[in-house]
This record gives C-alpha cells, sequence and structure tokens, in this order.
C-alpha cells in the first residue's frame, strides 16, 4: 500500500518517527498506511502555528517540509532508541485530497479516541512555562483535599507565589487555547497530557486545579484578575474542564449542534469551514457530514437549513448578528438617504452604478435592468451592497451566521445558558419555514408583525462618568420623556420594574429569570452600582446589584429602545429607527428586520428584548386562529 494514495474507509496512517542519540541531527520519519487498530499510536494535538520558516524533515527519504511548531514537537519527542508512532494530521492526512479529508475528519473523533494516548503540545518552554507546569503539579495533587481553600488563600496572599501566576497566565495565553480542534482532541481523547518543552501534567488534573480555582473565594482577588481578564480562562479553559468532568463521568455526551457551533466560536480555525467540522465528532449533528468540496458560502448557508429542519427550531438566527467582539459599524435604515456616519450611499443609488456596471459587463449596446438580472446574481448584489463597510462573508444571506465572526456565550439574548432561558415569544407556535431552492440566498419565514422602533438610547456605550454607570440613568430619562399615553407598564412602581427588568433583558449573570430588590436596584439606576459596592463586606443586597452590574455589561452590543406602541426594549446596536419588531412563529425571542426599498424582502438585524412579550402574551390570537401569520421573505 502506497503512504500516498487515498486511504480505505479502515486505514490510517502512521508516521514513525525514527530515533537518535544527536538532539541536533536530522529529523527522519517514514509513513505509512495501516488497518486502524487502536492503542497503537500516539496521536498529537498542537496548533500549526505561523508556517515560516518551513523546518525540513526526511520523510520516506525524502526532504519535506512541517511548520516551526511540528519540528520543534517533533524534536522534543524523538526517543533516543526507540521508533516512535504517531498520528499528526498535516502528514498523515492529504490535505490536497479534499475527498479523503473529508472521510478522516468524519472519523477525527474515532482516531483520537482509539489511540493508546493524546499528547497536547503547547510549544517549547518559554516564559517560566517550566514553572507554571509544576505548579499545576503540586498544587493539583491537592486540589482534591479539605485544605483547598485555606491553602489557596495562603497562596494568594504570598508575594512569592505572584511569579508562579504569572506564569501560569502566560501559559494559557498561548495560540494553542484558542484553537478550535483541541476541544474534539482533548474531549474525544485518551488519557490527555499536556506537554510543554520538556514538561508533562495530566490534563485532568490541569481541569481539577482551574475548576477549583473558579471556585475558590480567592479569586476574586488581583492575581486572580491577572488570568481572568485574558478571556481565554473563562471562555474556554473552564468550559473544556467542565465538558472534560461531565465526559468522564457520563460518557460520550450528546452536545446539542447549535450549542457545540456558540461553545467553540471564539476559537480559532485555519480553514473557515472547521468552525463546522470541527465539533461534528463531539455534537448531535444527525446525519451532516464533512464535505471539503463544498465552499464555505453553501456550508454555512446549509447549517441553517439543517438545523431548521432537525431541531424544528428557529434559535439558530439568533447566532446571526455581529456581537460585541466585531467591529459594530453603523448601517443606516435602507429607507434613508444617506449613512452620514459611514459615508457609504443608499441602496437605491448603488443599484444604478450596479445596473451601470452590469450593463457594460454584457455589452456596451445592450440596456440592463437589474430587476431584469438572474435572481441569485441580484440578490448577491443587494446583499454586498447592503453590508458595505463591514466585515462580513458579504455574499452571505442575513439569516446565516458568518461562524467566523467571535462572539462570546454572554453575547447572546437567547443562547446565553440557554438551558436557563424562559423566553417564549412566540408561546406554542411551530416554525413555518421554507427555502427558496432557485436562489439558495432567500428565507421564507411566517409571523406576526409587533411595533416599529421610534427612539433609540445608545447611552451604554459609553457607559461611565467619574468611575460611576450612566446608562441606565440616560434611558430612564429618555423614557421618561417619551409621551406616553398608553400606560403600557401600569403604574410607577411597575413602570420602574420594567426599566429594571428591561436593563438586564429578564435574566441575570446566571441565566435565570432576574429577581432584583426593585428599591437597590432602583439605586443602582440612579447612582450606579458602583457606589453600593464601594465599602464594607458584601450584603445580600450588594452582591444581587453586583450580579445586575455584570448583566448590564454582558448587554453592551445592545441598546434601549422606545417603540411606536410605547414598549421598551434591548435591541442590537446597529438597529435604527424604523426598523420593524417581529416574533416568527415558533421563535423564543423577537427579531429586529429591515425592509430593504422597492422590495418585498428584509435584512435580518437580530435578535431582541422587548418587555411584556417574552412569553407568548401576543399569540393568543394566533393559536386560536384569530390571526393570520405574515409572510417576511429574508435575505
Amino acid at each position: 500500500m502506497e503512504p500516498g494514495s487515498r486511504l480505505l474507509d479502515d486505514e490510517i496512517r502512521i508516521l514513525h518517527l525514527l530515533p537518535s542519540i544527536d538532539v541536533d541531527s536530522e529529523i527522519q520519519c517514514t509513513l505509512t498506511r495501516e488497518k486502524a487498530e487502536p492503542r497503537t499510536y500516539v496521536a498529537l494535538s498542537y496548533v500549526w502555528g505561523d508556517p515560516t520558516p518551513a523546518q525540513p524533515i526526511l520523510l520516506n527519504g525524502t526532504t519535506a517540509y512541517v511548520t516551526p511548531n511540528l519540528s520543534a514537537a517533533l524534536r522534543q519527542f524523538r526517543q533516543s532508541r526507540r521508533v516512535l508512532r504517531l498520528w499528526v494530521d498535516a502528514l498523515c492526512i492529504n490535505q490536497n485530497d479534499h475527498v479523503e479529508k473529508s472521510a478522516v475528519v468524519r472519523r477525527m473523533g474515532e482516531i483520537y479516541k482509539n489511540s493508546k494516548q493524546v499528547w497536547m503540545w503547547l510549544g517549547v518552554a518559554d516564559c517560566d512555562s517550566d514553572l507554571a507546569m509544576r505548579w499545576i503539579e503540586d498544587i493539583g495533587s491537592m486540589a482534591d483535599s479539605e485544605e483547598w481553600a485555606s491553602a489557596l488563600d495562603l497562596l494568594f496572599n504570598d508575594l512569592s507565589f505572584i511569579r508562579p501566576w504569572i506564569a501560569l497566565h502566560a501559559l494559557f495565553r498561548r495560540q494553542y487555547w484558542k484553537r478550535l480542534w483541541v476541544v474534539q482532541e482533548m474531549l474525544g481523547s485518551r488519557n490527555p497530557t499536556v506537554i510543554c518543552g520538556s514538561l508533562r501534567a495530566d490534563w485532568l488534573k490541569f481541569a481539577i486545579v482551574l475548576r477549583r480555582l473558579m471556585a475558590s473565594p480567592a479569586r476574586r482577588g488581583a492575581s486572580y484578575g491577572m488570568l481572568h481578564d485574558s478571556g481565554l480562562l473563562k471562555y474556554l479553559i473552564i468550559r473544556q474542564a467542565d465538558l472534560l468532568y461531565k465526559w468522564r463521568i457520563y460518557g460520550k455526551l450528546s452536545i446539542p449542534f447549535l450549542e457545540g457551533l456558540i461553545m467553540c466560536r471564539n476559537l480559532d480555525a485555519t480553514d473557515s469551514r472547521d468552525h463546522i467540522y470541527g465539533i461534528l465528532s463531539l455534537v448531535d449533528h444527525g446525519d451532516f457530514e464533512p464535505d471539503y468540496t463544498k465552499s464555505c458560502f453553501d456550508l454555512y448557508r446549509d447549517v441553517v437549513k439543517h438545523l431548521v429542519k432537525k431541531d424544528k427550531s428557529l434559535d439558530i438566527l439568533t447566532a446571526c448578528s455581529l456581537r460585541n467582539l466585531e467591529p459594530l459599524q453603523h448601517m443606516k435604515n435602507l429607507a434613508s438617504q444617506h449613512d452620514y456616519r459611514t459615508r457609504h450611499p443608499i441602496l437605491s443609488r448603488d443599484l444604478k452604478h450596479l445596473e451601470r456596471r452590469c450593463a457594460s459587463g454584457l455589452s456596451v449596446q445592450t440596456k440592463y435592468d437589474i430587476n431584469e438580472a438572474p435572481r441569485k446574481t441580484k440578490l448577491v448584489a443587494l446583499r454586498k451592497i447592503e453590508l458595505a463597510g463591514r466585515e462580513s462573508d458579504d455574499s452571505l444571506p442575513s439569516w446565516a451566521p458568518n461562524w467566523n465572526h467571535k462572539a462570546t456565550e454572554g453575547s447572546y439574548l437567547l443562547l446565553n445558558k440557554s438551558h436557563k432561558c424562559h423566553y417564549r415569544a412566540a408561546g406554542n407556535t411551530t416554525p413555518i419555514v421554507n427555502f427558496c431552492l432557485k436562489d439558495e440566498l432567500t428565507m421564507q419565514v411566517y409571523g406576526i408583525r409587533v411595533d416599529t422602533i421610534q427612539s433609540i438610547s445608545h447611552s451604554n456605550l459609553n457607559s461611565t462618568w467619574d468611575g460611576v454607570r450612566k446608562g441606565p440613568s440616560e434611558e430612564w430619562e429618555l423614557w421618561c420623556k417619551h409621551n406616553d399615553n398608553s400606560q403600557m407598564y401600569g403604574d410607577s412602581r411597575d413602570r420602574k420594574e420594567a426599566f429594571v427588568q428591561t436593563m438586564v433583558a429578564g435574566r441575570n449573570h446566571n441565566g435565570e429569570r432576574a429577581t432584583y430588590d426593585l428599591q437597590a436596584a432602583w439605586t443602582a439606576v440612579k447612582w450606579g452600582p458602583e457606589r453600593m459596592l464601594a465599602t464594607g463586606a458584601p450584603s445580600p443586597i450588594q452582591l444581587q446589584m453586583s450580579d445586575l452590574d455584570q448583566r448590564y455589561d454582558e448587554l453592551t452590543w445592545t441598546s434601549f429602545c422606545i417603540t411606536n406602541k410605547s414598549y421598551i426594549g434591548r435591541i442590537p446596536r446597529y438597529s435604527e429607527v424604523g426598523d420593524l419588531i417581529v416574533i416568527f412563529l415558533g421563535s423564543k425571542v423577537p427579531t429586529v428586520l429591515r425592509k430593504y426599498p422597492d422590495r418585498d424582502m428584509y435584512y435580518h438585524v437580530g435578535e431582541c428584548y422587548i418587555h411584556g412579550i417574552m412569553e407568548g402574551e401576543l399569540m393568543g390570537p394566533v393559536e386560536e386562529g384569530k390571526v393570520v401569520p405574515e409572510e417576511f421573505i429574508l435575505l
């Protein structure tokens, strides 16, 4: 069997790392095709890293080139007298054969699971990494002891602890932890071992230490902040540690497909398609299979179709909006004449330019009307114009999430701790969705028209003054100036309660229904939670206000709004006055839409919270058949 020919379904390639007593000698390997026998090889988990300068190795007698990080790993692992059998994706998969790559990725979880061990290569020793690795081993040995909390408190107050803490911080800022494939390789693996330079530590010990650090009362200290503020520990490492615990306790988990996508959205992938394919072995994906012959556009669109059909849910739409980790470029309502902030011309004006370009591209004698253009070409052109000035795959329809856009879990209304979420805006209705087979860009959805946005406050973008948060008070002032004769939310106390709930979109920092003490919350609205928390030991009320403050921080990507009918809510920051609020059948949250001028089509702006309609209050007439749902075509 030739190593270079396409693998059969039951085969894998194995890299044989040949021994050498000379640590500086050339790396020599052989590559063989074999039947996939369990426990006969070590699987390597690593980040490709910077490809330059490429490092030469001898592979089956011929010079081949690998990345510097892989070269360093092979040199570190090479034995003096024994051949080491490895599975390394860069060399054991034909990266130029999309058919083989798709087949191997389909089996990737099995390959790591069947290895005798997985080595998690963080890279060469640097920035006191040896100190961090030894500290993990030492502290991990007592992580399950009763003395853990008191010992950790002593460590936090010991000045000699600062250096290992800084070293640990540097260790978790390495590129390895941002790599998407790490999740699959680690969670589906047997006996994962973390290796940095020449030192090793059991990953389960890593997980125990990290979980205990997060749970410790001492974690609010300055030293903890150095690690926490990197963002990696909170959004990746702890999440992986939790999953590893569950994996070990309950066996193979069946993580919902959408939850897996959200959990890993903040991670990096060299190939944009791997944001989907890199998690398939960990999630309940039905019959969705990797196919590297498929474009990223087709893949991202097909994921939406698959999830809507499989889950009978529109939850995937709430992942479409750009969030707080993306540049929130302002986009004017398409019904207006010009975006004076970005200086981008309106759609109707650009259509005339597009018409001229299309005409000149066909024939200088041909008169060309954009409305007569082939449907798919025309719709792609519309999307590209509408998205001018924003970092995006500008051909994607607005109903298809671009998984290249990073977003932390806390930046979602619905998908942040969705298992605790009480939203059910569409009541007991089920979604009615159709995808246009002709152009593959439009999505037909049915729902009810709720209202139109009348006023918007962006005050929480610039949220502090003299160290005190001012966003809530400015939002309240905007509402007070609004001439509300409808008494939508009742008397003064009820209005205050409605406003506090809207501040946090009806949920606390843990994702549960918000139940704050109204008097304390109102003091926080007027004066800022910081003043309530400034002195003294935290009381239960102060802890509530701390939670309120954290939750408000999570919603900095949203803006406060008032609608024509006097509803208040939180909407995506780049929403515009005149945008439409709708509830799609089967949706848990309302949606902000923007109508294309002179067309019965809508741009999907994003999910929103509108107080008083989040638990199906408006859906009774629909469920009783008294109101006929309206058709919305999304582009």
